[in-house]
C-alpha cells in the first residue's frame, strides 16, 4: 500500500452523485428495518443510501474520527475490525 494511502487507511470516499445512483437502485420495506455498513468511513455516503426514516443505520469503522463523523449523521457505529464485530 502507498504511504499516502496508509495514511488515510485506504480510505476513500465514494462520491455522493454514485451515492445517489445506489439509492434508487434500493427499496426498503414499508415497516422499520436494519442497515449494515460494515466499513461505514465518515457515513456521508450511506447516510444517502438508507436515507429513509424508517431505516436503522448501523455502521463499523476502523479511525476514531471517522467514527465520530459517522456518528454526526445519524449512524450507530461501533469502533473496530469488521472482522471482530460479532
Amino acid at each position: 500500500m502507498r504511504l499516502a494511502s496508509r495514511e488515510r487507511l485506504g480510505f476513500y470516499p465514494l462520491p455522493p452523485p454514485e451515492a445517489e445512483r445506489i439509492r434508487r437502485f434500493l427499496a426498503f420495506p414499508d415497516k422499520q428495518c436494519c442497515a449494515l455498513d460494515p466499513c461505514v468511513r465518515d457515513g456521508a455516503a450511506f447516510a444517502k443510501i438508507a436515507s429513509d426514516r424508517k431505516v436503522l443505520r448501523y455502521g463499523v469503522e476502523l479511525d476514531a474520527g471517522r467514527v465520530e463523523q459517522a456518528r454526526s449523521n445519524g449512524i450507530d457505529v461501533m469502533h473496530g475490525n469488521c472482522f471482530d464485530v460479532q
